[in-house]
C-alpha cells in the first residue's frame, strides 16, 4: 500500500480536531508517510506521565521510566534546550543534536533507547514552554530502529512543511476540549441547582438547553411553550430582559431573559432564558441573581440599595463607604449581569419572581 500524500494526511489531521481517538491512528499514517517505525505525540521532561499522549507502535508501558527518570538524562532534549534549538516549529534529526557516536555511549541511549527499539530521531517542537496560547510544551517525533538509515532531508523537509497546520490543529483540538470541558462543568453546576439555560437561535429554534431546561420543554408540552419563550428572546435582542410564568406539569416555572453577551461585542445579541422552578421562586430576585450571576457579598448590598432606588451617593453613605467604590462596584454589577446600564440592570432584577 503506497504512503499517503501530504494533502491527505493534513486533511486527515484536521477531522481529527476534537477527537482524542483519531490520533493515535494519524501518527501512524505519518509514520509511514516519513518510513519511520514508531511516533510519539507527547509532552517531554517531568510532565511526560502527566499530560496525554498519542504514538504509533510505542511501548507506552516501558516510556512511563522517561517520565518518572530518563528525561533527567535525555541527551537530545537537554542538548537542544542548552543550544536554544526548543523553539516552536523547529524541526531536525536526532544526530543534528548529538553526534550518534556520543549519543551510544550515554546512559540514556544504553538504558533507555535500546528498550525502546529507537536508534534515529527526527522531530518538531510545535509548542515550546510558556507560550501565549497555555498550551503545553509538546513535541512530535518519530524513530527508526538499529539498523536502518538516519532520517533524510526529504523526511526533514516533509515533517518542517506540516508544522503550521498540525499546530493549528493542536490547537483547535485542545480549546475544543477545554470548552467541552467546561460545558459539562457548567451544565453539572446549573443540574445541581436545579435551574433550566436556554439559548435559541435568532430564527427561534433551540441551540442551547442543559437537562433541566429540556425537562421543562418536555413538561410544559413544547408548541404551547416555546413561543413564549421565543418573544422572550426577541425582546432581549432589542435591550428588553423581562420575565413570564409557565405552567408546566412539573409546577410553575418562571422563565426569565438575561443578556447572553457582554457590553462592547459587536455580535447581535440574543438571551439566556432562565427557568426558575417553583422551589426556587421563594428565595426573591436578589438571592437568585446572586446565584445566577455570582455576585460578591458587597455587590449584593449594593444591588439590594439600589432596589430601592437609592442613588449611588445615598448608598455610599448608607454603607459608610466612598462614592468611588460604590462606582466600582455597580461596574462589576454591570459587567456579570452584561447589561450597560443601571436602568437596564433594575428592570432585568423586577423581571426574577419577587422583583
Amino acid at each position: 500500500m503506497s504512503a499517503p500524500s501530504p494533502d491527505t494526511l493534513l486533511l486527515e489531521a484536521y477531522q481529527a480536531v476534537g477527537d482524542p481517538s483519531r490520533w493515535d491512528g494519524l501518527i501512524a499514517r505519518w509514520a509511514d508517510a516519513l518510513e519511520a517505525d514508531s511516533g510519539l505525540l507527547f509532552t517531554p521532561g517531568d510532565q511526560f506521565n502527566h499530560q496525554p499522549m498519542h504514538g504509533h507502535r510505542y511501548d507506552f508501558e516501558t516510556a512511563q521510566s522517561y517520565g518518572a527518570y530518563f528525561h533527567l538524562h535525555d541527551d537530545w532534549t537537554l542538548t537542544a534546550r542548552s543550544r536554544g534549538l526548543f523553539l516552536a516549529g523547529h524541526t531536525g534529526s536526532g544526530e543534528a543534536i548529538v553526534p550518534q557516536n556520543r549519543l551510544r555511549r550515554s546512559l540514556f541511549y544504553n538504558d533507555f533507547l535500546r528498550r525502546m527499539g529507537q536508534e534515529w530521531l527526527l522531530c518538531s517542537v510545535l509548542f515550546q514552554a510558556g507560550n501565549r496560547q497555555a498550551m503545553p510544551e509538546t513535541v512530535l517525533s518519530f524513530y527508526r530502529r538499529t539498523g536502518r538509515r538516519a532520517f533524510g532531508r526529504g523526511a526533514t523537509a516533509a515533517l518542517q512543511k506540516t508544522v503550521p497546520h498540525l499546530q493549528r490543529c493542536l490547537l483547535l483540538h485542545h480549546e475544543l476540549l477545554r470548552a467541552r470541558a467546561d460545558r459539562a462543568q457548567i451544565e453539572s453546576g446549573l443540574d445541581q441547582l436545579g435551574l433550566g439555560m436556554l439559548m435559541l437561535q435568532a430564527d427561534g429554534r433551540v441551540q442551547f438547553a442543559n437537562r433541566q431546561a429540556a425537562a421543562v420543554l418536555r413538561a410544559g408540552a413544547m408548541p404551547a411553550v416555546l413561543p413564549i419563550l421565543q418573544q422572550l428572546d426577541r425582546r432581549a435582542r432589542l435591550g428588553q430582559y423581562t420575565g413570564q410564568r409557565l405552567a408546566t406539569a412539573l409546577g410553575p416555572v418562571f422563565a426569565i431573559s438575561t443578556p447572553g453577551q457582554r457590553p462592547g461585542s459587536t455580535q447581535p445579541a440574543g438571551a439566556v432564558i432562565w427557568l426558575i422552578g417553583a422551589r426556587h421562586s421563594g428565595q426573591g430576585a436578589l438571592t437568585l441573581a446572586a446565584n445566577l450571576f455570582g455576585l460578591t457579598p458587597a455587590e449584593q448590598k449594593v444591588l439590594a440599595l439600589l432596589m430601592q432606588d437609592q442613588t449611588p451617593k445615598q448608598i455610599a453613605q448608607a454603607l459608610g463607604i466612598q462614592l468611588s467604590t460604590v462606582r466600582t462596584q455597580l461596574s462589576a454589577l454591570l459587567q456579570k449581569t452584561g447589561v450597560r446600564r443601571q436602568q437596564e440592570l433594575l428592570r432585568l432584577i423586577a423581571a426574577f419572581p419577587g422583583g
